[in-house]
């Protein structure tokens, strides 16, 4: 119940940013129509992701790890303080860790997201965005997970192990230094646990000679994980 509750918050929240959303754009179609002005702002964004995951287990260490954003976004401009921004993001992020008998590791995350922001215009040369993310895991690795056999896919094994699904807030801020050009830095709080329940893991695994303890999945044989994702992005971009 305590899940359905979480989404049910979630879903809440993302309707809320949307209906603010279409009333931002709403506003701006109607100053669009009074100035004769039809640009849309479209624009996109490449940068660094710092990922990490925030949680911790008993003698388990995560440190940050880079990985390649891509955005591109729709920005209606407005002559008004407040506006909004939709984006479709693909995101790599994941952790470097060591494991509590000393062996290190790697994991990369690849993730599509849709990031849903309000825009609050400081000046012409600043602007504060706040908003809420949903994002779907599209592939996993480990730099320790053991080579592919005839009988399992270790890749598709981990996807099994992990909530494909990932919501949070973000928030974060740009600057635009001359005209088009922006840079960007901004804040992802994951609300979504990284890795399935103990009790989620034994019934979905498939019966192969796969075992959710095995070296590439570093936290599965930990109860009580409650690792969720945590990422600063920099960007730099440009908008039509």
């Amino acid at each position: 119940m305590k899940k359905i509750h979480v989404n049910l918050s979630f879903l809440l929240l993302l309707s809320a940013f949307a209906f603010l959303s279409q009333n931002a754009a709403a506003q701006n179609l109607t100053q669009v129509s009074k100035t004769g002005s039809s640009k849309m702002g479209l624009g996109f964004r490449v940068g660094l992701n710092y990922a990490k995951v925030s949680g911790s287990t008993d003698s388990f260490q995560y440190r940050y790890k880079p990985g390649l954003m891509i955005a591109v976004f729709l920005a209606p401009s407005s002559s008004g303080v407040f506006g909004y921004r939709s984006e479709l993001l693909y995101s790599r992020q994941g952790f470097d860790y060591t494991d509590p008998s000393g062996k290190t590791g790697s994991v990369s995350n690849d993730y599509l997201m849709v990031p849903q922001m309000m825009t609050l215009n400081i000046t012409k040369f600043v602007q504060l965005q706040a908003g809420a993310f949903a994002g779907y895991l599209l592939h996993t690795k480990d730099s320790n997970q053991p080579k592919e056999s005839d009988n399992t896919d270790p890749s598709k094994m981990a996807l099994d192990l992990m909530n494909r699904f990932d919501y949070g807030a973000a928030g974060g801020i740009e600057i635009h230094p001359v005209k088009g050009l922006i840079l960007n830095a901004r804040y992802n709080m994951g609300f979504a646990k990284l890795y399935k329940e103990q009790n989620d893991i034994g019934q979905t695994s498939t019966p192969t000679s796969f075992n959710p303890t095995t070296a590439f999945n570093p936290l599965a044989k930990y109860e009580n994980i409650d690792t969720k994702n945590a990422v600063i992005q920099l960007s730099v971009g440009y908008r039509f």
